[in-house]
């Protein structure tokens, strides 16, 4: 790369007014266009709540010891305790056995009541680590989008070492491809276009998540439940896990839940999230879906891929 680059670049900028004022329009296009995805937690009515999902709900030891002994005394009464038991065994082997991840994306959200085109994205997870005596590693994910055009090769970066931890975006796409900006991931004009914010990304978020609002509809018997462990997803063997709440009720998130979890991974690799029927209607309405592709477990990610001089990256 020619060394004087970012110079003329800069010199050019203060040269000229009218490119200032549309370098600035793109930055601020870039939060208002980005859409990130979790896959973390059951939807909830507009406007977007996310930003109450936070480490209250994640599972530590104390919460998990308190959900199984609840789940043991439901065992044999709630229609509902097989699934969480399962969602429980995959969690304790995130947990134990996977400290980071390799996958293909792909999400579609409806955001305001408009169902969103499906986007896809490689992307990699080291899960947050702590190590006895030798400090610790902290949840890192960098993600680079490859479908639909208009966001191709836009490269996010996050690696949570604080509360003032920030996000850092290549916008990619087809026009002014190389701006980069950090931003508060949890900020209105990233969120503005996106259900969940990226803290909540991931394979494990999604797990606990799944095992919080289980709990919580431990409470209720009002769901069918479906286990069908000869299912297919795109040639993958599955255990296919449907849960429906059949009567809309004030306390239930959605109206139907489809998990489908890889045999022979032990870990989701699609989920789907439906509301209830508009009136006149018997089909419920899709709120999202997400599918993790050519999933790879411990494959030995370093701080380098988590670093914005990884020459692989287009970071500036």
């Amino acid at each position: 790369m020619d060394p004087e680059r970012p110079q003329r670049h800069r010199r050019s900028f203060l040269a000229d007014s009218h490119r200032r004022t549309a370098i600035v329009t793109a930055v601020t296009l870039i939060g208002l266009t980005l859409v990130f995805t979790t896959g973390s937690r059951l939807h909830a009515e507009e406007p977007d709540v996310s930003a109450t999902i936070d480490s209250r709900d994640q599972l530590d030891e104390a919460s998990r010891a308190d959900f199984q002994l609840h789940l043991s005394h439901q065992q044999k009464s709630h229609p509902l305790a097989p699934t969480l038991r399962i969602a429980d065994e995959g969690y304790q082997r995130i947990v134990n056995e996977i400290r980071d991840y390799t996958c293909v994306m792909t999400k579609r959200e409806r955001i305001r009541g408009q169902l969103q085109a499906p986007e896809t994205f490689f992307a990699k997870v080291r899960h947050r680590q702590v190590d006895d005596g030798n400090g610790s590693l902290p949840f890192a994910l960098y993600i680079k989008f490859e479908h639909p055009a208009s966001i191709r090769d836009r490269e996010v970066l996050f690696v949570n070492r604080d509360a003032d931890s920030k996000l850092l975006v290549r916008k990619g796409g087809q026009r002014l491809a190389f701006l980069t900006l950090a931003v508060d991931p949890h900020s209105p004009m990233v969120m503005s276009g996106s259900r969940y914010p990226i803290t909540e990304f991931g394979i494990k978020r999604l797990v606990e998540r799944m095992i919080v609002l289980g709990k919580k509809d431990l409470e209720y018997a009002e769901c069918d439940v479906n286990i069908h462990s000869g299912a297919t997803f795109e040639d993958h063997d599955c255990t296919r896990i449907e849960v429906t709440h059949p009567i809309k009720r004030d306390y239930f998130q959605y109206h139907l839940v489809r998990v489908y979890i890889d045999n022979e991974l032990g870990l989701p690799i699609r989920f789907e999230s439906y509301d209830w029927p508009d009136a006149g209607s018997d089909r419920p309405l899709l709120k999202e879906e997400y599918t993790y592709r050519d999933v790879q477990l411990n494959v030995g990610l370093t701080d380098e891929d988590f670093h914005p001089d990884n020459p692989g990256y287009g970071f500036r």
